[in-house]
């Protein structure tokens, strides 16, 4: 049976949670504490919600704030999650990378997964690059110029994502079977992503509250259905914080149901009805542009 937590448990862990993850549990979704962290009183064998959150607060166990953490982060996620941002980057930013790097007015992408979860999102883009200079005939030529970053809090999803293998339930969630059928093979009940896919992305642990300057910066970031579940403060601040990691013209996608902050850095366009932002030039936002190069 689920133990109960009080309402004193609940207020110490949604401070606790807020603080160390951003992230808002509110008041009528304490069964999501309930269940998440029944496990871990178990684990550290503690009577009540209280005792456990006296052991984290206490540092006693020093891996318990991750594995916290890790437990209400939310892990939502699908192949080619809402058609927007894939449309834009067939239609849009691949076809302009492209004659940049013909150009030479550019010599690599850069490529930021925010909130990777189990990796779904990041081979989804690595996949549409692969797939787009395929079907021009220019794979070898271009595809290797993209650098694709991404990053979670929790260590069990990098986990996952970096093996780049799938049960069939995840893999029927949004993946077309032609691209199943190119980059994945069937291994018993597990389906492995071709290396060349799973080698063209780099997997590393962030926390979006903190910052994340050695990653980089980019010239387009997906920072995707992470944004709702955060204060409005924090988003702030986050948004902030991934405009100081863009290239100048940078390009940055939201989830659909989520909302640009206020005075932001960004400009709102779209091409039909998918939406997208672009990082601004004017001196307002100055302070969020980086100097350096490509």
């Amino acid at each position: 049976m689920v133990k109960t937590i009080s309402s004193s448990a609940l207020g110490k862990m949604q401070r606790f949670i807020r603080d160390n993850a951003g992230l808002v549990i509110e008041d009528e979704r304490a069964y999501l504490l309930e269940t998440r962290l029944a496990r871990l009183l178990v684990d550290y064998r503690c009577a009540d919600f209280d005792e456990l959150y006296r052991c984290v607060d206490s540092g006693r166990y020093p891996e318990l704030a991750d594995k916290i953490i890790n437990a209400v982060v939310t892990h939502e996620t699908q192949w080619f999650r809402e058609m927007s941002p894939w449309r834009v980057m067939e239609r849009l930013l691949l076809p302009r990378w492209q004659d940049e790097l013909a150009a030479g007015s550019r010599t690599v992408v850069r490529i930021w997964s925010a909130a990777c979860s189990t990796g779904q999102e990041p081979y989804s883009i690595a996949m549409l690059i692969d797939d787009y200079f395929s079907r021009a005939g220019r794979r070898s030529e271009w595809a290797e110029r993209f650098t694709i970053i991404a990053s979670d809090i929790s260590g069990a999803a990098l986990g996952i994502a970096r093996q780049g293998r799938y049960e069939a339930i995840a893999m029927g969630r949004g993946l077309p079977d032609d691209y199943r059928n190119r980059y994945f093979s069937q291994q018993g009940r597990v389906w492995q992503l071709a290396d060349a896919i799973r080698r063209r992305v780099d997997f590393y642990r962030c926390n979006l509250i903190d910052e994340a300057s050695d990653l980089g910066l980019f010239d387009a970031i997906f920072l995707r259905n992470i944004l709702i579940y955060f204060a409005d403060e924090v988003k702030t601040a986050v948004v902030e914080k991934t405009a100081r990691q863009m290239n100048p013209g940078g390009i940055l996608f939201l989830g659909n149901a989520e909302m640009m902050p206020e005075n932001s850095c960004f400009s709102q366009r779209k091409i039909g009805d998918d939406i997208y932002y672009v990082l601004k030039e004017n001196s307002s936002c100055m302070s969020c542009q980086s100097t350096i190069r490509r």
